[in-house]
């Protein structure tokens, strides 16, 4: 009889005993000592760049909504909130074009043009 069901037809020559070790090794982890950069040293400054840009677009989406809650409740007065709802705009223009369309295939492209170019 196995541990697991269906594992007699995949692996007729397996015992509960070997069952049993491989489950135990896929449980069981050592400690490893690594250091926070460690964890990056495979990791370019382009890839380190566009993973940490990453958040900051919902950030903006969240201040946005609470400046327009904060109009809502009249919090603060329309000309000091349209000024914000601008400089929060500005931050989506100067950060937005690598996430439309046309600049996430523009950075694909280049992307792949640069691993071609390194593995030649």
């Amino acid at each position: 009889m196995s541990i697991l069901p269906g594992a007699e037809k995949a692996y007729p020559h397996s015992s509960r005993e070997d069952e049993a070790e491989a489950l135990q090794q896929q449980i069981l982890f050592t400690n490893v000592n690594v250091s926070f950069f460690s964890i990056f040293r495979y990791v370019t400054k382009s890839e380190l760049t566009a993973g940490a840009i990453v958040p900051v677009p919902p950030i903006l989406f969240a201040h946005i909504t609470d400046l327009f809650a904060n109009i809502g409740d009249g919090g603060k007065t329309h000309h000091a909130s349209e000024r914000q709802v601008d400089h929060y705009t500005l931050y989506f223009v100067y950060l937005g074009p690598p996430h439309w369309p046309p600049g996430s295939y523009l950075q694909q492209d280049l992307l792949t043009l640069e691993q071609r170019l390194l593995e030649e």
